[in-house]
């Protein structure tokens, strides 16, 4: 019976044993794992901040590019009526050499009557 008890001991110190050991390599694990989830923690909050300034600047070159669109907006439409104010001068200078060529056909009927009238 001695012999059963000390084998029966010798098994349950080798149990004891071999959970310790399981304890100790499940402790190495958490600590590994949770070594892994600061790292990747850290790797989040880095993301996260690389992210807002991202954010930031894809707002502020928006905001450029709105800008730059309204100032272009405002160069084209100073430009339509520049054009418009061109194009109503072409057609006053047009209405008014054709008035000019009128007047010219005038004053040659007139001065052609005079000289008909001086000749008599």
């Amino acid at each position: 019976r001695l012999r059963a008890n000390a084998a029966g001991a010798q098994r349950t110190q080798e149990d004891l044993d071999q959970q310790h050991g399981r304890r100790e390599s499940l402790k190495e694990e958490l600590d590994r794992q949770q070594a892994q989830l600061a790292q990747l923690t850290d790797q989040e909050a880095q993301l996260r901040q690389d992210l807002g300034r991202a954010q930031g600047e894809l707002e502020a070159l928006q905001a450029q590019a709105a800008d730059r669109t309204a100032a272009w907006q405002a160069e084209v439409r100073r430009a339509q009526e520049t054009l418009a104010a061109c194009r109503r001068q072409e057609a006053q200078a047009e209405e008014a050499w054709m008035a000019l060529r009128m007047e010219e056909g005038a004053l040659a009927q007139r001065h052609k009557l005079l000289q008909e009238m001086a000749q008599h």
